[in-house]
């Protein structure tokens, strides 16, 4: 359903002072335009941890300013995780029954879809509707009527995009700029906001689905969010059931001219196999629960043929039938085409966290009792995330984390952008779901 109304008909009256919310906007944005700069690209190719260098200076910058914030117990350790304490509002401290202690956490890797070096962001201080053009690439626009329809809600609003010659960063510079707002806003207002103890965690690589690689839980509570979602409102306690599938087609090579009966050509054969899945579970043809298949790396030789593939739907025993008809697909391949053999690696990635949330509504009902209070009660939205987060797998190793907005459209693209007031609410959201869990002073 397209926008009928702007961001500002939507929301309704914060309950937090507008000198908070105020220095939320003006902080977190001043933070995303400074990490954004940064190159924190990971890699597909690399097996370290984090899988790109560049990483570590974003790392080395957040624990410095957590430094400055007087946060406790700052590790940033050989992986490039860095962790901090900001200890109980006085009062607050956790009890038996109440003052959970919980968890916040946001990546510093960008995705290696598009570079992430030299990023110059680009300000629109009042978008006035209709397509945005690029100052250093006249081939993109981001186009309300195409390919994002959501910028119709934020004519009047400060919008956030690149250059148009990288992607922005906003997954997810915006998720930790956001939660490094609300910790100094938590020194700047400490009679005016109240929180139980908060660990932050910012991790490297979970772009290439490996934020959790190197984690370590002993130093996260057993209730964690990452703030890692897209528009504004949306929460995300389900996600995908996700595999990866790696593809070898192993043929045979001669002179062309003396091919009749000996070449088997891995490239040809490769295409003829991926025609056979059915266009309309690809990404382009799906939504909202339906699965797909995806092919994202395809390369090769008439000798070899590689191909890597996604394979995600948010059951794990559609995603078996799906892995089945491929197993099936290679023995016809083989079978019919003598001297070919096809090597398949099936790696499961992460799981849907659904299961591992639905038995403690709380945590998720914190989230919509937090946004309410932030004016979000119009623009809420729960649908399953059509991807996933570190927090499927930390679910899974029993630290429970749904994922909540950051608020940013068209990631790992160079048409990404995010409006202020998005990091703004998130930032919101981040502070008064904080003091959800505060709620009640101890006995």
């Amino acid at each position: 359903m397209e926008p009928q109304y702007t961001i500002n008909q939507l929301l309704s009256k914060t309950t937090l002072p507008e000198e908070i919310t105020t220095f939320l906007r003006n902080n977190a944005k001043e933070r995303f335009i400074r990490y954004v700069k940064i190159n924190t690209q990971s890699s597909e190719e690399s097996e370290t941890t984090p899988t790109t260098k560049e990483q570590f200076e974003l790392g080395k910058l957040l624990k410095t300013e957590l430094e400055e914030l007087g946060v406790e117990d700052i590790t940033h350790d050989e992986y490039n995780y860095v962790y901090g304490t900001i200890p109980a509002t006085p009062g607050y401290e956790e009890t038996e029954k109440n003052n959970h202690p919980i968890g916040l956490i946001s990546h510093m890797d960008t995705s290696p879809a598009e570079s992430g070096k030299d990023v110059e962001p680009r300000i629109i201080e009042r978008y006035q509707g209709g397509i945005i053009d690029f100052p250093k690439n006249p081939d993109i626009t981001i186009d309300p009527e195409i390919d994002s329809k959501d910028l119709k809600m934020f004519i009047g609003e400060e919008i956030i995009t690149s250059s148009g010659n990288t992607l922005l960063g906003a997954d997810d510079k915006s998720g930790i700029a956001e939660i490094m707002a609300v910790v100094e806003a938590w020194k700047k207002f400490p009679n005016k906001l109240v929180h139980p103890k908060v660990v932050v965690c910012f991790t490297p690589d979970e772009e290439v689905g490996g934020g959790t690689k190197k984690i370590n839980l002993s130093k996260l509570p057993k209730v964690c969010y990452t703030i890692d979602g897209g528009a504004i409102g949306e929460l995300s306690n389900e996600c995908f059931d996700a595999w990866r599938v790696e593809f070898e087609f192993a043929g045979k090579d001669v002179h062309p001219g003396y091919g009749k009966g000996v070449m088997v050509n891995s490239i040809e054969i490769a295409c003829k196999f991926f025609s056979q899945i059915p266009e309309s579970q690809t990404p382009q043809n799906t939504n909202k629960r339906e699965g797909y298949f995806h092919i994202y790396n395809f390369s090769g030789s008439v000798e070899c043929t590689k191909v890597t593939m996604i394979i995600r739907d948010f059951e794990e025993e559609k995603n078996q039938r799906k892995i089945k008809f491929l197993e099936s697909l290679v023995k016809a391949f083989e079978y019919e085409y003598f001297g070919l053999k096809i090597n398949m690696k099936i790696t499961h990635q992460y799981k849907n966290m659904v299961e591992y949330l639905k038995p403690h509504p709380e945590i998720v009902d914190k989230i919509y009792s937090a946004m309410k209070k932030a004016g979000l009660d119009k623009v809420i939205n729960n649908e399953p995330i059509r991807g996933g987060t570190d927090g499927s797998n930390l679910s899974t190793q029993g630290v429970l984390t749904p994922n909540i907005f950051a608020g940013g459209y068209l990631f790992h693209s160079k048409r990404e952008w995010i409006p202020t007031i998005n990091i703004q609410k998130a930032a919101e959201v981040i502070a008064l779901l904080s003091e959800e869990w505060a709620d009640q002073k101890k006995d």
